[in-house]
């Protein structure tokens, strides 16, 4: 997998900067490891600016500016709540051209019968679209982990292709 997200991630600033674009990312339960991976390259800076971890409700909360209500109501793990994150990302400084966001349950605590472990929320936003998928990943706390970050890299890869 370790593999996979290098040559993924890799691609995705190559094009990144091909196109002149810029990114930012804002993560939950990935934990950073998408700017991980996005940042491992030489030349990353040149279309990578900016991540937040934004781990505890808190965080979404002051950092994202996530409304409190889409918390309540939905669940920090939510469509609502990653798309907000993935727009108010975009907003932030208008300095990216691409937002991602990614929210889940990686286990092996946390889950409910609604939301099981694995269920992960991913949320791309650009000038002109908001992208949503949601998936439920099969796998220990890592392959979670790491199935969230490649789910990321590809909705990415796929807005700009």
């Amino acid at each position: 997998m370790n593999k996979i997200l290098n040559e993924l991630s890799l691609k995705l600033l190559n094009e990144l900067g091909r196109q002149k674009l810029k990114i930012g990312t804002a993560e939950s339960c990935s934990g950073g490891m998408l700017a991980q991976y996005l940042t491992m390259h030489p030349g990353s800076s040149k279309v990578f600016n900016y991540s937040f971890i934004t781990y505890s409700n808190a965080s979404k909360l002051n950092i994202l500016k996530v409304n409190e209500n889409s918390i309540i109501k939905f669940g920090a793990v939510s469509e609502e709540v990653v798309c907000e994150m993935a727009k108010n990302l975009f907003n932030y400084n208008n300095d990216i051209d691409i937002a991602l966001a990614i929210s889940g349950i990686a286990g092996p605590g946390g889950s409910s019968p609604n939301k099981p472990i694995g269920l992960v929320h991913h949320a791309l936003a650009t000038k002109n679209s908001l992208k949503h998928e949601k998936i439920i990943h099969k796998g220990n706390r890592e392959t979670i982990r790491k199935l969230s970050v490649k789910t990321a890299l590809q909705m990415a890869l796929n807005e700009l292709n």
